[in-house]
C-alpha cells in the first residue's frame, strides 16, 4: 500500500487561523503607528500657532481679544507661506492655510481652530478631518504650552511621540 502526501483539512485549517492571528496582530500595530504619525502632524501645528500667537502678543502687548482675531493672527504669522503644498510642510515649519481661509496642518489630517482667547489666553484645538478611529479625538495646547486631549485622561498618551 502507498502512503499519500499532502496535507490533512485540520492541519490547513490551524495554518490558516494562524496566519489570521498574525495579521491582525500586524494590522493593529500599523494602525497604532500610523495614529502617531497623524498625532505628530497635529502636534507640530499646534506648537507653531502657539509660537504664532506668542509672536502676535509680542508685537501687539496682548494676545489677540477673541477666537476669531485669534485665527486671522494664525494666519497672518503663519510659519509658512500660504496655500504652501503638503510636500513644503513636511520639514515641521507649521501649518498650511488653504485658499478657502482656515487653518490646517501640513498633512492636512487636522484643522487647526483658537477655541478660546482674551488678551491674556488662548487655547489651540485640533480636530481630525477624517475619522480613523484614533482614541484621541483632539489635541489641545494652550498659552503656558499645557498639552491636552479629549478625552482628557488620555493626553500625556496622545502628545506621545
Amino acid at each position: 500500500m502507498q502512503r499519500q502526501r499532502g496535507f490533512t483539512l485540520i492541519e490547513m485549517v490551524i495554518t490558516v487561523a494562524i496566519i489570521g492571528i498574525l495579521a491582525s496582530l500586524a494590522w493593529l500595530a500599523y494602525e497604532s503607528q500610523s495614529a502617531k504619525g497623524r498625532r505628530s502632524d497635529a502636534a507640530v501645528a499646534l506648537t507653531n500657532g502657539r509660537q504664532a500667537l506668542i509672536a502676535f502678543r509680542s508685537d501687539n502687548g496682548a494676545y489677540p481679544a477673541d477666537a476669531a482675531t485669534a485665527m486671522a493672527a494664525l494666519r497672518s504669522y503663519l510659519v509658512t507661506a500660504p496655500n504652501t503644498p503638503p510636500a513644503d510642510c513636511k520639514d515641521e515649519r507649521g501649518y498650511q492655510v488653504p485658499g478657502g481661509g482656515g487653518v490646517i496642518s501640513c498633512q492636512s489630517y487636522y484643522n487647526i481652530t483658537v477655541t478660546a482667547a482674551n488678551a491674556n489666553s488662548f487655547t489651540l484645538t485640533a480636530t481630525p478631518t477624517i475619522t480613523t478611529g484614533d482614541e484621541c479625538t483632539t489635541l489641545t495646547l494652550d498659552h503656558l504650552g499645557v498639552r491636552g486631549s479629549t478625552p482628557t485622561n488620555l493626553a500625556n498618551r496622545c502628545w506621545a511621540q
